[in-house]
Formats: structure tokens, C-alpha cells, sequence
């Protein structure tokens, strides 16, 4: 295992060169709402939420129903995001160690100065799932790769552009549009009962999106996103599914809580 492989560019932004030579913990700021209802991993969910604050309808999130080859040519294309639920308690915390360690010892691959990346501060409570669903739609939006709609999701990554992790996760956390938004689609759309907004869930989620030939992970709770090397928009579906074998599901392989969702065009 080698998280990072190759010497940052210097085109990096300056806040991940300040995280990266750090891994400086992300400041908790605190907002006025409070925590944000979990996502379920369902398709019809992430689509609520995501049409409901400005994605096209020619755009879809669809279920990844294995990750076999042929179970993967299921998947429409153009696919241009991958979002990951997995068991976060037996992963997370010794991934992000070996990680730090990395770049703390001065190596890695650097990320795109213009990602758009927001930090998941402690005012989300279980926020991931919407977090996920906005880098997702920011990133291919800031790329030219999708539309948005006029709207609060358009309005809100138009006003955070260039700005600093922790700024875009404060203004996020504190966005009343998209946290109704995000609240209805958590209650309306789900097929189990939503847990608390409280309540101490195991799993989390994170999204694969590319960029520039790059395969990005985007996890709120990273200090940076992580740049996985080399893709395609022919391969990245199948590259990400790589890491997702390699890096997640091989850590816990007995435990069957892993779930993915595909961004799609219909």
C-alpha cells in the first residue's frame, strides 16, 4: 500500500500546501442550525436532494449493483462521480493515520488549484451524504461537465469559488436553502426509518470524482482531497472502483456495508 506516489506541483493551492506539511486538523467552527439529518445511500434520495437544489434531469444517480466488469457495464455513461457508503469505525481511522504519516513525511501527489473542497466541521453532525453529493455536482458543474439549474446549490458554489475549506464548510453548515432542502430529501425519499440527526452512525460517505486526467477522493473529513493518480472518462468508473476494492473494501472484507451510487447521464 502507497498512499502517495509522486512529488507535489507546484500549482497546488496554498491551503493544501498548509494541510499537506501539517495534516493540520480542520478547525471547528460553529454554526447556527443545528446537525444535518444522514442520507441514505439510495438513488431516489441522492436525486431529491440533488434535482431539488439544481441538478439537470438528463443527469442521475443510479445504483452500482457489483463491481464486476459485467455488472459494471450496467452503469451509464458518461459516469462523472462515484459516490462511496462504507463501514467508516474499521476503516476511517487507521486509513487517515497512514495517510497523515505520509504526508507528513513530505511525500504525495499534489491536487488541482481550482477543486472546489469543503471540510465537514462539527456543526454537520451527519452531513456526509449531502457533503458527498456537493462535491460531486460542484466539481463537474466548476468543469464545464454539467449544467446546474438556477437555484441554491448553483448560487452557493458560485459564491464559495476559491475560497478556503473550512470558509466553504462554514457557509455550507450554515445554508438554511440547502439544509431544508437537504432535510426533506432525508425524510421524503428514504426506504428506512432516518436515524436521529444525533445519533452516532457508523457509516460514511465520500465521492470519486475526476479531473484534469486525475482520480479525486473527496471526504469532508480529510484534511485535503486525495489524488489517486491517472484517469480517463473512459476508465474512471473502473479506476475508482479500483481504489474502492484496494483501499476500502479490502480493509473490512467481510463486512457487507459497502454501497455505491453512480452520477450519470441518463
Amino acid at each position: 500500500f502507497a498512499p502517495f506516489a509522486h512529488p507535489m506541483p507546484s500549482t497546488d493551492p496554498k491551503w493544501f500546501v498548509e494541510a499537506h506539511a501539517s495534516w493540520s486538523e480542520k478547525k471547528p467552527p460553529t454554526g447556527s442550525n443545528p446537525h444535518w439529518l444522514p442520507l441514505e445511500s439510495n438513488p431516489d434520495v441522492l436525486n431529491n436532494f440533488s434535482h431539488r437544489t439544481g441538478m439537470p434531469d438528463e443527469w442521475q444517480w443510479c445504483d452500482v449493483f457489483g463491481l464486476d466488469p459485467e455488472l459494471l457495464a450496467m452503469v451509464p455513461s458518461p459516469c462523472v462521480a462515484v459516490c462511496l457508503l462504507y463501514p467508516s469505525k474499521a476503516i476511517s481511522g487507521p486509513r487517515r493515520q497512514e495517510y497523515k504519516k505520509a504526508a507528513l513525511g513530505g511525500s504525495g501527489r499534489g491536487v488541482a488549484a481550482d477543486l472546489f473542497y469543503l471540510w465537514q466541521i462539527e456543526a454537520f453532525g451527519n452531513a456526509c451524504g449531502s457533503i458527498a453529493a456537493v462535491h460531486s455536482l460542484a466539481n463537474n458543474y466548476l468543469q464545464g461537465v454539467m449544467a446546474l439549474n438556477p437555484g441554491p446549490l448553483k448560487s452557493f458554489i458560485d459564491g464559495c469559488k476559491g475560497k478556503h475549506p473550512s470558509e466553504i464548510g462554514t457557509k455550507l453548515a450554515d445554508a438554511i436553502d440547502l439544509h431544508e432542502v437537504s432535510e426533506a430529501s432525508a425524510t421524503e425519499s428514504t426506504a428506512t426509518v432516518c436515524p436521529d440527526r444525533e445519533d452516532d452512525t457508523d457509516n460514511h460517505f465520500i465521492t470519486f470524482i475526476q479531473k484534469d486526467g486525475a482520480l479525486y477522493e473527496m471526504d469532508g473529513m480529510m484534511a485535503y482531497p486525495i489524488n489517486h493518480g491517472p484517469t480517463t472518462a473512459d476508465t474512471f468508473l473502473s479506476d475508482a472502483v479500483q481504489v474502492i476494492k484496494d483501499d476500502f473494501i479490502q480493509r473490512d472484507p467481510e463486512n457487507p456495508n459497502f454501497s455505491l451510487l453512480a452520477l450519470c447521464k441518463a
